[in-house]
């Protein structure tokens, strides 16, 4: 087992809609907070949409992850086909051994069927 924190810890640091801090937590930002911790695994979840970065972002946020020996778990919200497609790229470039899904959204809300 492996000590970890989430974007999720940070809630109100990232912020959440129509409540946002004057200047939000970055996936960076929370990069360092891991390292300062001591924690060996990082998940960057649906509040902090890591296809918002650009690929060089995200591989610096990778590379960073690997300087500080961090794992990377990632999560996103939505079921979209091409959603999950890209998502599923971004698991294989910080080797995430899953990708965590919050079914809703806004604008789909799926039935159990």
């Amino acid at each position: 087992m492996k000590l970890g924190i989430s974007s999720y810890t940070y809630t109100w640091s990232v912020g959440i809609p129509g409540n946002l801090p004057e200047k939000p937590m970055k996936a960076m930002d929370l990069m360092g907070k891991a390292f300062e911790l001591g924690v060996e695994v990082l998940q960057i979840a649906d509040n902090l949409p890591l296809d918002k970065l650009s690929d060089q972002e995200l591989k610096q946020l990778k590379q960073e992850a690997e300087n500080q020996n961090i794992d990377i778990e990632v999560g996103t919200q939505g079921i979209n086909h091409e959603h999950l497609k890209r998502y599923i790229e971004i698991c294989q470039l910080f080797n995430s051994p899953f990708l965590r899904v919050v079914i809703d959204t806004k604008e789909h809300k799926p039935t159990e069927d």
